[in-house]
């Protein structure tokens, strides 16, 4: 049987999911990084600096467009 606090804890999550999911474990920090995990680093920050300048250019655009 759940405590009380667990069922408190339940009442507010915000999804329906009904106990908590754990990340799995990182890497220890004294390993050395391989080299696909430099490549999949290097192209998530290459995607997020593409996403960026798009919106920025469109957040420009749209700036342009109503003067």
């Amino acid at each position: 049987m759940a405590e009380p606090d667990q069922k408190r804890i339940e009442r507010k999550a915000l999804t329906s999911i009904g106990k908590p999911i754990h990340c799995g474990a990182t890497p220890d920090p004294t390993e050395e990084r391989e080299e696909l995990d430099e490549i999949d680093i290097n192209h998530f920050i290459t995607t997020l600096a593409e996403v960026a300048m798009a919106v920025a250019t469109r957040r420009l655009n749209r700036k342009g467009s109503s003067s």
